[in-house]
């Protein structure tokens, strides 16, 4: 009886350990993946660190987005008249990703603005949205620049989340006659997917990194399912549109590149830039990238 009693208690304590060790794990995993759900919506403040060229006048501003958010530019002044750029970063960057590439096309005699969407650099915001909520913060720049220049021709180049934000937001903007987009993902889920793919590799894990997608879905109000600039683009025409790929872009799916092409109407090109990874291209192949870009503004945005 004694003998009978004492397993019963060791498989009591075997029980209550493994229940706590269980619970212990779950409630890490869980802490795990809600910080997740809230880092990939929380951007870091990358400012500007580059020097400003002696021949570049920069300027900060300030103006609202569509839905009042507070959003910080830079204002680079061009010749009297010519069309004026909107540079637009991507994900978890700031102005500093198309500084460099600002400055160049300043020289060429083009007004720049350059923009930190919601949540990055100097702009107001607490999440980033990945080209949902950043539509408001593009069209919120061109209010600005309308009001600042009148109706001076206007042309966006926009990097990865900020091409996307671009084609979403020109689709219901006209004052846009020219498009650049560099690494645009034609559709968000399916481009999240595969990285989450390619991080976890255990596939157990790939619905975890759903949940955390969900709760940052969550806690920045966006819609990843509704981030889809293929069901935009086609909306551009009759304005003419450049695409820019890396041709050895890993970070989106192999077929968006010519999702995105087919769903285009005419006038439209395409440039993939040999041996170059996601958003690449212009620190690859700099002096060719800067060629295309002012060869096609020059072609379709006339000076006023």
């Amino acid at each position: 009886m004694a003998q009978a009693d004492s397993a019963s208690g060791a498989s009591s304590r075997w029980l209550r350990t493994t229940v706590k060790v269980i619970s212990v794990v779950l409630a890490a995993l869980g802490a795990l993946v809600a910080s997740v759900g809230y880092l990939w919506v929380k951007p870091l403040r990358l400012l500007l660190e580059q020097p400003i060229p002696p021949d570049v006048s920069v300027e900060d501003v300030y103006f609202p987005g569509r839905d009042g958010t507070r959003l910080h530019g830079l204002y680079m002044a061009g010749r009297p008249r010519r069309p004026v750029l909107l540079l637009c970063h991507g994900y978890f960057k700031s102005v500093a990703e198309p500084f460099e590439l600002a400055c160049e096309l300043n020289r060429l005699g083009y007004e720049i603005l350059l923009i930190d969407f919601r949540a990055c650099g100097l702009s107001d915001g607490r999440f980033t949205t990945l080209g949902y909520r950043e539509v408001l913060d593009l069209l919120g720049a061109v209010d600005y620049l309308r009001a600042r220049l009148g109706d001076l021709p206007i042309g966006v180049l926009g990097i990865s989340m900020g091409a996307v934000a671009a084609i979403m937001a020109a689709a219901e903007c006209p004052h846009v006659e020219a498009m650049v987009v560099d690494s645009a993902y034609a559709d968000l889920e399916s481009a999240i997917g595969k990285k989450l793919t390619d991080y976890l590799r255990l596939p157990f894990l790939v619905p975890l990194g759903w949940v955390s997608i969900r709760l940052g879905e969550w806690v920045s109000q966006g819609n990843v399912a509704a981030v889809r600039a293929v069901d935009y683009v086609g909306l551009l025409a009759p304005r003419p549109l450049l695409l820019i790929y890396g041709e050895l872009d890993d970070y989106l799916p192999s077929d968006h590149p010519q999702r995105l092409f087919d769903a285009a109407n005419e006038p439209k090109e395409l440039w993939l830039a040999p041996g170059s990874g996601h958003a690449m291209a212009r620190l690859d192949h700099p002096q060719e990238y800067v060629q295309r870009v002012q060869a096609f503004f020059g072609r379709y945005l006339s000076s006023a």
